[in-house]
């Protein structure tokens, strides 16, 4: 079975002029989510979900979706975000709850 990992980073600080992910912060996370699925592993991230932007889900939707895919995670990874993301910070909060392992990319 492979590990399923959640992958947090900033989103809304991240969006360009045209609301999409700018193209930096976009290479870093995708070489991140291709080194990973490279392993093995199945990843969950919200900005390739929402198409970098593209497709936006209301709050509602992503909190939901979120959560749900924090609760089922066997690894939570995540970028904290400078500054630091309020966003992100909340789901590493539901991460620690669930009692999952915690990556901080620094």
């Amino acid at each position: 079975m492979n590990k399923h990992i959640f992958l947090a980073a900033p989103f809304k600080q991240l969006l360009t002029a045209e609301q999409v992910i700018d193209s930096r912060n976009k290479d870093m996370i995708n070489k991140v989510i291709q080194l990973l699925e490279s392993q093995h592993f199945i990843v969950d991230n919200a900005h390739k979900r929402e198409d970098w932007g593209r497709n936006m889900m209301t709050p509602n939707q992503c909190t939901h979706a979120d959560f749900q895919a924090i609760k089922s995670c066997q690894l939570f990874m995540a970028f904290p975000g400078t500054p630091a993301s309020p966003g992100t910070h909340i789901e590493v909060g539901w991460a620690s709850a669930c009692e999952k392992q915690i990556v901080l990319l620094l």
